[in-house]
């Protein structure tokens, strides 16, 4: 009897098999016991296994699922630095065992709170007041069996203080989910504590009311104190129906307190699909403020070509007026002549009228007719020559005046055609970045980049003709007169040594070839001097090119050129015409039609046109034989523009579609990432593409971008080592310049910074020594495998971007434009 009763008053306990993992171990399916006496959740592999192998304090734990996880009925457990995952199978078994629990542990910690009030029963139970913690059997249980009863009633019938789920939580303050989850079932605490305290009493009490029954029956002599007895458990029993009572009560309570939380939640959601639908429609409202723009930007560059075709028009209409004023002049001269050629005859005939007259004083009065009506004539032509003299100098003036003019209205559409192709160059950069919006932050460096482009558009300046108040370098190049005074000069000759010794490399030139002369090397890494420049070219040009078979053919130049004159001849003919004054304006050899070096830069470029015929012309081509045509003669600059392109240049290097020129920027990034991997880093950080700087570098050979002196050095270097030195020269410029573009955080100023510091190199042994020597190792092995590699890689992707042209025309061929004559969004894509 004894021993149903002890079984019927042990509380039936949670456990269950669910897949459990912690920190490192991996999830697995394990039985979960929770212990009611400690409130502790153990571990075991199986359900036989009699160690644990993990347990984890319930009381001081805490509980977080994520809703959208709720398959497999997946939750965590953290209590202190341990967290426990496991998975229920389902949200409703989860749900069940997250109840249980947190009931748990509001009880045991009601339990623990109220022996902290009630100091003198702390003695008879162990640490948390677990009953559990003695013995179920043997002389220590026998001993306080009777006093452990009394404790547990005591413990049952005692309510339960106010506070206690509180207390609860502020141990756990640290974490938001139980504050949030214990707010939400502050209401049912009271109920569920004071069911579990209203179920232990009646266990109590059931057990009270048979041990006194049995002492009834063994003791029926002592009826007084069964009486009393009886009145005890009367009034326990009507307490309990209170308290039931009362716990109905509190239960509505509840209830309606539930029905509000869940009316809250309901906003909250509604309020949560408002807010996402508003954040949605703002947007896309900032993708229609960008669109509009680009829109603005496109109105701005067609505004500009409207204007460049009115200017053009312009420039045809002066043309045929200077036709005109040049037919003009040729029929004045003409005429001028005749008079001329009719005044002498006039004079001629006076002269030998008036000699007559001498020797005929006695003819009388018609020899005095005929001497004045000659007289009469001579004032009247004398009077028409000095008219014609002073016509012959106003149209004279005119045509001055026109052809100055004409030279100003080019001048001012080259540097008109420069600011457009600028803006399309931002505009095209504009189009790059839309592509690949990433995050908030990229975003807002966007719009930055948007703000400064169109603050350039707004307020950059009208192009002004260019201020007649300069000066001209050895080499030709236009200088303000005011730092021609106050700096430096350009020429930067070597010292005594090195001319010396240059001296002595022209002369041996005369009876050696050039491979033959020791050290020539590293002379040339010091620069060539400017009076032997073009002898040292010439002779690197000849050793090179001797093994070409046209090279060797006399007059081969003059007959190709004289095919090349020829009209219609060569189709890059125009576009040669075109460039020739963009070439390098700021070169008095080249900046006017009239200027020495445009006839022979025009005849070099066309013979080549006619040469090479799959290069032909390419821009970029008209600045390397400016530059050739300033040190050699006409023909020898042919030869070396095809030295260059052919020989020193890798394959489609002036391409049509610079194939070449290309694979050497991949190149270029692979170096700096392998030299100067903080730089690298740094510009990938911001999305800046270094090829939109260094890709002139290389296609134009540094003309331009360098100061005059520094690319003639780089131009020694390359004609004599090859195009190895491009890149030397370039990851020289960048190193001396690194700390400068590390310390820009923005797109624009890390481009406006590297340009401006660029232009403004002024140390040129400086670049040459971090070139040639802080840079080592630099084998021309790893480059030629790096722009193999490159070559491949780019083939396929020119292979698929030709494969998407034509299913683009295929497609414009089928689709006819719409109504309004527009395209569709392809051809922009394109």
């Amino acid at each position: 009897m004894e021993s149903n009763e002890e079984k019927s008053s042990v509380e039936r306990r949670l456990c269950g098999y669910m897949v459990v993992g912690w920190d490192k171990v991996a999830s697995k399916s394990r039985w979960l016991v929770l212990s009611p006496d400690n409130c502790k959740l153990y571990v075991y592999k199986t359900e036989h296994d009699p160690l644990p192998v993990k347990d984890v304090d319930i009381s001081r734990a805490i509980f977080m699922y994520d809703p959208e996880k709720s398959e497999n009925g997946q939750f965590c457990i953290r209590s202190g630095d341990e967290c426990l995952q496991l998975e229920a199978g389902n949200a409703k078994r989860r749900n069940y065992w997250l109840s249980y629990l947190r009931q748990e542990r509001r009880s045991f910690g009601g339990r623990r709170l109220y022996l902290v009030q009630h100091p003198e029963l702390r003695a008879r139970f162990s640490h948390g007041g677990n009953f559990a913690s003695r013995p179920h059997s043997g002389l220590l249980s026998s001993n306080s069996k009777e006093s452990t009863l009394n404790v547990a009633e005591a413990l049952s019938v005692s309510p339960e203080p106010e506070g206690a789920a509180s207390v609860v939580l502020r141990n756990h303050t640290d974490d938001s989910p139980v504050q949030q989850d214990s707010t939400s079932n502050q209401s049912l605490s009271p109920l569920s504590s004071l069911g579990k305290r209203i179920r232990h009493s009646f266990r109590e009490k059931q057990r009270s009311f048979r041990l006194s029954s049995d002492a009834t029956q063994c003791k029926s002599d002592s009826p007084t104190k069964d009486c009393t007895k009886c009145k005890q458990l009367s009034s326990q029993v009507l307490v309990l129906q209170e308290d039931l009572k009362a716990t109905e009560d509190e239960y509505e309570a509840s209830r309606q307190v539930i029905d509000i939380l869940q009316a809250q939640v309901e906003v909250l959601t509604r309020e949560k699909d408002t807010l996402l639908e508003a954040n949605k429609r703002v947007l896309e409202r900032g993708e229609k403020e960008i669109l509009g723009i680009l829109e603005e930007k496109e109105a701005a560059l067609t505004s500009l070509e409207q204007q460049y075709r009115k200017l053009g028009i312009q420039e045809e209409q002066l043309e045929g007026q200077v036709e005109r004023l040049q037919d003009d002049a040729v029929l004045y001269k003409e005429l001028l002549q005749a008079k001329d050629k009719a005044i002498v005859d006039l004079t001629n005939q006076l002269h030998e009228s008036r000699m007559s007259a001498k020797e005929c004083n006695t003819r009388g009065t018609q020899t005095d007719n005929v001497g004045e009506s000659l007289g009469d004539a001579l004032v009247a032509c004398a009077t028409q020559n000095k008219f014609l003299n002073e016509e012959l100098l106003e149209v004279n003036q005119l045509l001055q005046e026109s052809l100055h003019r004409e030279d100003k209205l080019l001048v001012e559409a080259s540097e008109w055609e420069a600011r457009f192709y600028q803006i399309q160059s931002k505009y095209m950069l504009l189009l790059n970045e839309l592509q690949v919006p990433e995050s908030s932050q990229d975003n807002t460096k966007f719009r930055e980049l948007i703000t400064r482009l169109m603050g350039d558009s707004v307020t950059g300046s009208t192009p002004t003709l260019r201020s007649p108040n300069k000066t001209y370098t050895v080499y030709g190049f236009q200088q303000d007169v005011a730092s021609s005074v106050s700096s430096t000069p350009m020429l930067q000759e070597p010292n005594a040594n090195l001319h010396s010794q240059w001296d002595g490399v022209a002369t041996s030139l005369v009876s050696l070839e050039l491979h033959n002369v020791v050290g020539l090397k590293a002379l040339v890494r010091t620069g060539i001097p400017y009076h032997h420049r073009g002898q040292i070219w010439k002779a690197v040009v000849d050793y090179n090119m001797r093994s070409c078979h046209s090279y060797s053919k006399p007059d081969f130049y003059k007959t190709l050129f004289q095919v090349a004159s020829q009209p219609h001849i060569s189709p890059a003919a125009k576009q040669i015409e075109t460039d020739l004054l963009r070439t390098l304006p700021n070169n008095k050899h080249y900046e006017g039609m009239n200027a020495d070096g445009i006839p022979k830069l025009r005849r070099v470029l066309l013979a080549f046109s006619i040469y090479n015929a799959e290069v032909g012309y390419c821009q970029g081509l008209n600045r390397i034989v400016a530059i050739l045509l300033l040190f050699l003669s006409e023909e020898d600059a042919f030869w070396g523009l095809v030295y260059i392109v052919e020989k020193l240049m890798p394959s489609d290097y002036y391409g049509h579609q610079l194939a070449g020129a290309q694979i050497d920027q991949r190149v270029l990034k692979d170096l700096i990432a392998e030299k100067m991997p903080r730089l690298s880093s740094h510009l990938l950080l911001y999305s800046v593409d270094i090829s939109l700087v260094t890709f002139n570098w290389f296609l134009c050979i540094y003309i331009d971008s360098l100061p005059v002196d520094l690319f003639l050095r780089v131009w020694d270097a390359f004609l004599f080592e090859g195009s190895k030195v491009l890149f030397r020269y370039a990851l020289a410029v960048l190193k001396l310049n690194e700390t400068e573009v590390l310390n820009q955080t923005d797109y624009v100023s890390i481009l406006t910074t590297l340009k401006s510091r660029v232009e403004n190199l002024t140390d040129v042994d400086c670049v040459t020594r971090v070139a040639f020597q802080e840079l080592n190792p630099f084998p021309m092995k790893i480059i030629s495998q790096k722009r193999e590699h490159h070559r491949k890689a780019l083939k396929v992707e020119l292979d698929k971007l030709e494969a998407v042209r034509r299913e683009y025309q295929r497609k414009v061929v089928g689709d006819p434009s719409d109504t309004n004559g527009n395209k569709t969004t392809d051809s922009t894509i394109v």
